[in-house]
């Protein structure tokens, strides 16, 4: 087996940018710790050269994923800091409303497991969250998705 250090090295260096930024969608493990257990081990452990391949083409989706949920999550605080009305109308606390919408998407998705494999469902997510960000340059505060995230009642439900 022959490891593809080109790629090794891209996934290694977009890490550390989360990692100084407190990227919570690095499973809120210290600095260095995400990049050796979730890649650098499983990477090693491959024998066969069909199976490393494939698992770095999952993760270069999945750090991509979790760079745009990052960026948007980054860009939601901004707004929510800037425009403190929102947050005084939201219907529950506004970072956990955030995640859970992020999640029930994520679920909504997986509900087709049947019809899309992991691929398919990576690329969705990643569609989903290019059109998220997408909406929030273009509306900003006005977004369609401030106002799912802050205002629709099953969050509450949810978080309550």
């Amino acid at each position: 087996m022959t490891p593809n250090m080109v790629e090794e090295t891209s996934l290694f260096n977009r890490i550390p940018r989360l990692e100084r930024e407190n990227c919570i969608f690095l499973l809120g493990k210290e600095p260095g710790l995400f990049w050796r257990e979730s890649l650098k081990q499983p990477l090693d452990s491959f024998t066969t050269q069909k199976d490393y391949d494939g698992f770095i083409e999952f993760s270069k989706r999945d750090l991509e994923i979790r760079e745009l949920k990052h960026s948007y999550y980054t860009i939601f605080l901004k707004i929510i800091e800037n425009k403190a009305d929102l947050v005084q109308n939201a219907t529950c606390d506004p970072k956990s409303s955030f995640l859970y919408y992020l999640e029930e998407h994520r679920k909504e998705l997986d509900s087709f497991e049947d019809e899309l494999n992991v691929q398919e469902r990576d690329k969705e997510k990643i569609s989903f969250l290019l059109d998220f960000l997408k909406d929030l340059h273009k509306h900003g505060h006005q977004s369609y998705y401030i106002w799912e995230i802050l205002r629709a009642p099953r969050w509450r439900d949810f978080l309550d």
